[in-house]
């Protein structure tokens, strides 16, 4: 379970000002390398908007709290970045902050195979070494109306051969992007570095990946974060011995609204830990615009609770058309976060702005019933929202921007609209 979600805002400079008319999207390569944090993350700076001129930019860290911005790694220079710069390589590998980039003069070093857009072709998968030397990686992809990836190899990590098999295929889904494998220890809670091999490793990656359960691509399929967490990606932190997900809270307004804000997109990052132990990560020395608030309902009939089977059912399509308006015997009850009133109220109602997403998030959430409890954790800082339900089980991030409640004027109110008492 991830249950310590924090905002990491990338967009300011060590002199306060903030960048104008930027677009920022996935997280790329994050890593610690001799003693700091790199995260590197595509960045548009001309616009708010995704397009031409996209170059490779990066912040380091040596806490993952207080970042500074490095000059960018890569811009576009050659005809085969002339759309986005993509990453490079290192000239100072000794250079804890990795100052000095440079691009290969053989680029690209992986091409699609046949039949496939190069759109549909990126994201690869941080590459890890076999018992063999031989190194491989994984490059998410689409064609012929399937979600793949493709498996490609190398013995010195630039001539590139594609293996003849597809690693993994789904019917039901679209391009898959930021694919994630990596090995995990089978007798610790520890993380473990990429290209790890021993008897205590479990490591999935070889030439084929089978599911227990196959993807739908749908709000059925098993999720991290139900709301706005696109594309994840986790690294190995060498320092704490643990493995730290990163994601991408994008954003899906409209492109007036992006530009009227001046900038688009930012990273959070989850800390894995097991809420029920009791152990949090928590982040000391960062206070303002931080709410962390915590809610436990109890229920003292949960026999009179309506029936529903959870594997017919779409829970965010439930909650888009049965808001939290609706009355049911039990609920909907919970937390009105960044309200100015005590009003029923759901993200499509969130701002008064125009040209916004306002879509509605929802999840289920296993509970023990012989506990007849639930817990909602909300977590808020600046904007961000994020809510955490049954102990960390079930996660939604959002992203809002009010126009009413704002500083002093921004409030949380518990409610309970269903016939039934709930104990708080």
């Amino acid at each position: 379970m991830f249950v310590w979600w924090q905002l990491i805002q990338l967009i300011c400079f060590d002199d306060g000002t903030t960048m104008a008319d930027i677009h920022y999207t996935d997280p790329n390569g994050p890593m610690y390398y001799n003693g700091v944090y790199h995260l590197f993350y595509q960045y548009n700076p001309h616009s708010a908007l995704f397009g031409y001129g996209m170059l490779w930019a990066r912040s380091a860290s040596y806490d993952l709290i207080n970042w500074f911005s490095l000059d960018h790694a890569l811009v576009p220079s050659e005809p085969f970045d002339a759309l986005g710069s993509k990453p490079g390589n290192p000239e100072n590998r000794s250079d804890p902050l990795l100052i000095e980039w440079s691009k290969y003069s053989r680029n690209p070093l992986m091409t699609p195979p046949n039949g496939v857009d190069g759109d549909n072709f990126r994201d690869p998968t941080t590459a890890w070494q076999g018992p063999d030397g031989t190194w491989k990686v994984v490059i998410g992809s689409y064609s012929n109306k399937r979600g793949t990836d493709i498996l490609y190899r190398s013995e010195d990590f630039v001539n590139w051969t594609m293996h003849p098999e597809t690693l993994y295929l789904a019917l039901e889904t679209d391009m898959w992007e930021c694919l994630d494998f990596f090995p995990v220890s089978i007798n610790s809670t520890n993380g473990v570095d990429t290209s790890v091999t021993n008897p205590s490793v479990r490591h999935v990656m070889k030439e084929k990946f089978l599911p227990d359960v196959d993807f739908k691509g749908t709000n059925s399929d098993l999720r991290i974060d139900y709301g706005k967490f696109y594309p994840s990606n986790t690294f190995f932190d060498g320092k704490k011995n643990r493995r730290v997900l990163w994601a991408w809270v994008n954003e899906s307004d409209s492109s007036e609204d992006d530009i009227q804000k001046g900038w688009s997109g930012l990273q959070v990052y989850i800390y894995g830990k097991h809420l029920e132990s009791g152990s949090v990560f928590e982040v000391s020395g960062i206070t303002a615009s931080q709410v962390d608030t915590e809610i436990i309902f109890e229920l003292p009939e949960l026999e009179e609770a309506e029936f529903m089977d959870t594997s017919l059912v779409d829970p965010q399509l439930i909650c888009d058309r049965q808001d939290s308006s609706v009355t049911g015997k039990y609920g909907p009850f919970g937390l009105l976060a960044l309200a100015t009133i005590c009003a029923v109220s759901r993200k499509g109602w969130s701002s008064l702005r125009n040209n916004l997403d306002k879509t509605t998030y929802g999840a289920f959430v296993d509970i023990d019933p012989h506990q007849e409890m639930v817990s909602l954790r909300t977590l808020i800082d600046h904007l961000i929202i994020g809510s955490f339900g049954g102990k960390g089980r079930t996660c939604i991030t959002a992203r809002v921007y009010p126009k009413l409640a704002i500083n002093n004027e921004a409030h949380l109110f518990a409610f309970n609209n269903g016939t039934l008492s709930v104990t708080i």
